[in-house]
């Protein structure tokens, strides 16, 4: 068995120093590395499925009680296990480089790179989100984890993450469009009365901000896109059968009062207020 503390010279489960230049260097990137580590542990198991055939065949030999060939396999599986190299030699990928990656712009144009090969629409938003519409992607480092709309996603590899993304998007713009729209509802009366039962979507979300923890938890980017994900719900009512309206901003209005997210066509999308009738 190699021991863990000598200088490794293996080339299936390691990286020379050019490998781990090439990994930190400028160009490198996650996918790289995670392709890199994947190399490496497949190396593992190559030579892991060889060890356990030899010891198969030690098991074999000696079930027939055939001396010679116990010894030929015996002397076979020792020299296997002595070539065996370590887990703990691969150079996996580790949480400060995940960390740094996430802290870095480069993690959005990876998996945007990522998310446009499978056909979603992309588009990088100067927040720092990316954005799938009508779902963002915020990175979150210090969790070395991605938020893709509201839920807390630990795989970061690239292509892996992409082919979540779909039905994790699909899922968080409908699940709760319904209940949103309940909510701007409940809100609208509270803040117009019974009788116009129309207000500024900047108007509930200071509303909603109310609520203790509801802003941490509910970005102006996220709360907008919700707005576009009910917009494109197809849903018309209210659960108690009030119809509404989406209104865009038209005349003398503040742009601060307007939120403005990306839709799947590429576009800017303005909101301004809501009306119920």
């Amino acid at each position: 068995m190699t021991n863990p503390d000598e200088e490794i010279t293996g080339t299936l489960a390691l990286f020379t120093e050019e490998d781990e230049a090439r990994r930190t260097g400028s160009n490198s990137t996650m996918e790289q590395a995670f392709t890199e580590v994947d190399a490496a542990i497949a190396g593992l198991i190559k030579e892991a499925n060889r060890y356990l055939s030899a010891l198969k065949s030690l098991q074999t030999e000696n079930s027939a009680g055939n001396v010679v060939g116990i010894a030929k396999a015996a002397e076979q599986a020792g020299r296997l296990r002595d070539e065996l190299q370590h887990p703990a030699q691969v150079k996996i990928v580790e949480a400060p480089e995940a960390v740094a990656w996430l802290a870095s712009d480069a993690w959005r144009r990876e998996i945007g790179d990522a998310l446009r090969a499978h056909g979603l629409a992309v588009i990088e938003d100067s927040s720092g989100a990316l954005l799938c519409p009508p779902v963002a992607l915020v990175a979150h480092p210090n969790k070395t984890a991605i938020m893709v709309g509201r839920s807390l996603v630990r795989t970061i590899r690239p292509d892996p993450l992409a082919l979540k993304i779909k039905p994790l998007r699909d899922r968080d713009a409908g699940a709760k469009t319904p209940e949103f729209l309940d909510k701007l509802h409940e809100a609208t009366l509270q803040i117009a009365g019974a009788t116009d039962r129309r207000a500024t979507f900047r108007r509930i979300y200071a509303q909603f901000c109310i609520a203790p923890g509801w802003k941490k938890d509910n970005s102006e980017l996220e709360f907008g896109q919700q707005i576009y994900a009910l917009r494109e719900s197809g849903i018309q009512t209210t659960k108690d059968g009030t119809r509404y309206q989406i209104q865009e901003p038209s005349g003398k209005v503040k742009r601060s009062d307007i939120f403005i997210v990306y839709g799947a066509d590429g576009r800017e999308h303005e909101f301004y207020a809501i009306r119920f009738f």
